[in-house]
Order: structure tokens, then sequence, then C-alpha cells
């Protein structure tokens, strides 16, 4: 170290050593100002992941909120159905402004409209109909004139030929007649005696049998009335199940009354459901086909 002659360090290594120490200070600052820009960079990408989530959250939310709005739409659609069809029946052709239902509907912020199309005989196929009926009458008229035109031949005939001929082969032949009946021969008399297919209660096999509990198949009813289902009960406990509305038999397939589209919208997300109802006897329900429900 170069000192003076007091023992002081010379200006030259002072100088030196404050420059190491500038040094120092500057690279710490730098990496000080790297570390700050680097967290920032984490800061902003975790920010945007998170409005990135947040924003798929609030897109499936409404999503979700437009389906119910939909959803709900074919619940009153299939309340109004099953009203309409009870009273005027399946053959009935109805729509979503006959039933009362049609405009658009709210739930809170949500909203839905729909389009109804009964599935009974529409004017086209009874304009067929009658086509059909016009082409019978044409073909009635025709077998009109066949039977006229035979009418004619057969009083023509009638007139030209003698209608009996003496010495006529087909009379009856009363002494040689082969199928007069013989009941002394007839093979064919009831024997009573011998008969095997009389009843026998003693081995009938088919007899109910009241200790055991014979068991009917009965369409059930389900206690609110909203479906019905095929079960076997006690024939004992029929009376009952008859009160409630319950029919004897497997339940008889549904008939198909009506095409429904419910659109529901919810803070501009579109959800549209769609679905065949059915009516269903004797519940006099209105129930949805299965397999016909979908939601896009």
């Amino acid at each position: 170290m170069n000192k003076n002659e007091n023992g002081q360090e010379s200006r030259r290594t002072q100088w030196l050593h404050g420059d190491n120490q500038v040094d120092q200070n500057g690279f710490i600052l730098a990496l000080g100002l790297v570390m700050l820009a680097a967290v920032s960079v984490v800061g902003v990408v975790a920010m945007q992941s998170s409005q990135t989530d947040v924003s798929i959250s609030a897109n499936y939310r409404d999503s979700q909120m437009a389906t119910s709005a939909a959803e709900s739409g074919i619940e009153l659609a299939r309340a109004a159905i099953a009203q309409y069809v009870s009273a005027n029946g399946t053959d009935a052709v109805f729509n979503a402004t006959t039933l009362g239902v049609d405009g658009e509907h709210s739930i809170g912020e949500a909203k839905y409209t729909l389009q109804i199309t009964s599935t009974a005989s529409n004017d086209d196929n009874g304009k067929d109909n009658d086509d059909n009926g016009k082409d019978n009458d044409d073909n009635g008229k025709d077998n009109d004139d066949n039977g006229k035109d035979q009418s004619s031949i057969e009083r023509l005939l009638n007139f030209l030929v003698p209608t009996a001929v003496a010495g006529d082969s087909s009379k009856d032949n009363d002494d040689n007649d082969s199928s007069k009946d013989n009941d002394d021969n007839d093979s064919s008399k009831d024997n009573d005696d011998n008969d095997s297919s009389k009843d026998n209660d003693d081995n009938d096999s088919s007899k109910d049998n009241d200790d055991n509990g014979t068991k009917i198949t009965i369409c059930h009813v389900t206690g609110n009335g909203s479906g019905q289902h095929t079960i076997s009960i006690s024939e004992n406990a029929w009376s009952a199940h008859e009160a409630h509305g319950d029919i004897q038999g497997a339940c008889p397939a549904g008939v198909d009354v009506a095409d429904v589209t419910s659109v529901g919208t919810y803070n501009g997300a579109t959800a549209t459901v769609t679905v065949t109802l059915q009516y269903l006897t004797p519940s006099g329900a209105v129930v949805a086909v299965p397999g016909t429900y979908t939601a896009q």
C-alpha cells in the first residue's frame, strides 16, 4: 500500500478503492432491478391466468343459467300440454299460442321462449285422407256401373232361357241322399261317459289358489301422477289399486303428442333444449320420450 510520509494513503489509492465500492453498489442495484422485473412478470402472468379462470368460470355459469332457463320452459310446456290433451284428446292440434305459453318468459335475469308443434294429424294428412276417400268413391261408382251392367245381362238371360227345365238333374233326391243324418251311426255324438274333455274340478291346475295368493299384472300410477310402471300384485290388493286409478295388464305405450324447443338466454349466453313429449294412459302424465332430450 502506498503511503506518504505521514502514513496516509495516497490520493490514487483512495480513488481506486472508491471505484471498487461504486462497482459493487452498481451490481447490487442492477441485480435488484432484474429481480424486481422478474417478480413483476410473474405477477402479470399470474394475474392474467387468474382473469382467464374467472372468465371461464363466468362463461360456464352463464351457460348453465341459460340451460336451466330453457329447461324451465320445457317444464312449463309439459304441464300445459298435459292439461290440454287431457281435456281435448291426443288427436288435438295445438301450439304455444293455443296453450297460452307463447312469447318471452322471464326467470329473474334469465329468459326463455318456446316453440311447440303437436304431432297429431295435421291438415295435410287430412287432405290426403280426403283424396283417398274420393278415390274410394270413384271405385264405388265403378262398382255400381259393373253392378248395373250385370243386372242388365241377368235380365236378358232370364228372358231368353227358361228358368225351370223338366228333368233337372240338380233336384234333391231325398231317397238317395248319402249326406242325410243317421242318428244311429253318428260317431260324433256326445258320449258323456267317455268324454275326456269334461271338466275335472279335482284336477284343475288353473283354478285360483287363495292360500298361495294369485298374482296379477297391473299398470301402477305413481303417487303424484307424474308417471306409471308395470308391477305384479296380489289379487286381494287389486281393489285398492283400482281405486287409485291403476288398470290391469301391462302399461300401454305412450302416445307422442308434441315436439318442444325451448331457447334460454342469460347474460349473453344461449342454450337450446329440444324434447319429444308423450301422453301416458291411464296416469294422464306427459313425459319426455327417452333419448329425445338434447341441449346445446
